[in-house]
């Protein structure tokens, strides 16, 4: 009692040490009270809270009032808890800029919604290669649907003029996925109703917005987004981020994932962004990977089919699709909603009207590349695009492009 009593003391007026004795405190708010801890006392208090430890509790204040510059370092605004966001009917989350033109209306959470468009033969994003010319012409080659590039959510809510310079579409170009990264759930959910907002009322509509947790290059790792996102230390902000956005907007959220280290957290992190309300999962089966050694070998086929059979949302499959023969194959062998291919189809432009050809029970006719650049061609007069582009595109068709050199050689010969 004596020992307590003399706890208490030296605590007169001065609680919130007692945090620091029973564990309450992070480091960074430790370090800012350790300055001013009395140490002739503080050996009576640590014995105190070692033998009482209820007793320590007692004096144990709330830490909400608890400033420390540490703590602010330590703990970035990204991190934000859905209570905190609002995320009730009425309320508005603005995004840093001006509220009339940022403001997000959060309807109340009702899952993920249903997918509504074809998606068995898909066109995935890739940055600088998804331009509005070539989104087309694969759909004239057999696409069910095709995905924008990568567009960032901070640019799309604090430029004004960003969505207009980066994304265009036409009457021909649906159904449309628009893909967008980021690692803020505010800045998502605000940049996904400007999307929606754009595509409904300047071009020509919108079925689906995507969030990119699959890119491995460098600016996701520099960017904290991407694949770089699939730690176990940012599933809740994922999920808060997919919350958010999808009551942010009327059409449906989905997400692209790589494989994580095991078969059981890929699993429970694709769980989790179910229930948070992903619509549907596109999965490359690859893991992220290092910047040194990027991808080594196939994808893993057989997780993406082990997921399929888990989860209650269609499910994509990306990765090793060359020519029509595996199309058929990795749809067989996942039990896919769909598959995605990107390198595929840049140098086979004709790979999926070959695939439809295989499932008819028709033998797929050798592609013409002369014929398809000539197309696409066609399809950049009509909708412009900038020549480096095109370049790169006739370039890949015909076999010419050092990332094509495998895809391509039966057409080069």
């Amino acid at each position: 009692k004596k020992i307590a009593k003399g706890t208490a003391g030296c605590f007169q007026g001065r609680r919130r040490r007692c945090a620091l004795l029973t564990g309450s405190l992070d480091r960074g708010g430790a370090c800012a009270l350790m300055g001013r801890i009395n140490v002739a006392t503080f050996p009576v208090a640590l014995a105190a809270s070692l033998l009482f430890p209820r007793i320590a509790l007692a004096f144990q204040p709330p830490l909400a009032g608890l400033h420390s510059p540490h703590l602010a370092a330590r703990r970035p605004p990204r991190i934000l808890q859905r209570a905190s966001m609002g995320l009730v009917a009425g309320t508005t989350v603005s995004a840093g800029a001006d509220s009339a033109e940022n403001g997000v209306e959060l309807k109340p959470a009702v899952g993920g919604k249903p997918i509504t468009f074809g998606h068995r033969l898909c066109v995935a994003p890739m940055v600088g290669a998804s331009d509005l010319a070539f989104r087309v012409a694969t759909r004239r080659w057999g696409a069910d649907c095709a995905w924008t590039e990568m567009f960032y959510s901070d640019k799309i809510v604090s430029d004004a003029g960003y969505m207009e310079q980066v994304l265009e579409s036409s009457p021909e170009d649906r159904p449309l996925v628009v893909q967008v990264c980021g690692n803020d759930p505010t800045m998502m959910a605000a940049a996904a109703a400007k999307i929606e907002r754009f595509c409904q009322d300047d071009l020509f509509g919108l079925d689906a917005i995507e969030i990119n947790l699959g890119c491995p290059q460098k600016r996701a790792m520099d960017g904290h987004f991407g694949s770089y996102l699939l730690d176990k230390r940012d599933w809740d902000l994922v999920c808060d981020m997919v919350s958010a956005m999808d009551q942010a907007v009327d059409v449906p959220i989905l997400c692209k994932i790589r494989l994580l280290q095991t078969r059981d957290q890929t699993l429970e992190f694709a769980l989790r962004l179910q229930d948070a309300g992903c619509s549907l999962l596109t999965v490359h089966g690859r893991q992220r990977g290092s910047q040194r050694h990027g991808r080594k070998g196939p994808a893993n086929l057989e997780e993406v089919a082990f997921l399929k059979t888990q989860l209650r949302i269609p499910v994509i499959c990306n990765g090793n699709i060359r020519c029509a023969q595996d199309v058929v194959a990795n749809l067989l062998s996942t039990g896919a909603d769909g598959v995605m291919s990107a390198e595929g189809v840049l140098s086979n432009a004709a790979v999926f009207a070959q695939a439809k050809q295989l499932e008819e029970g028709k033998e797929p006719g050798m592609s013409n590349p002369r014929e398809a650049a000539l197309e696409y061609l066609q399809c950049a007069e009509q909708y412009p695009t900038p020549f480096h582009i095109v370049h790169q595109h006739v370039a890949c068709m015909l076999g010419l492009a050092p990332s094509t050199e495998g895809a391509s050689w039966v057409q080069r010969k």
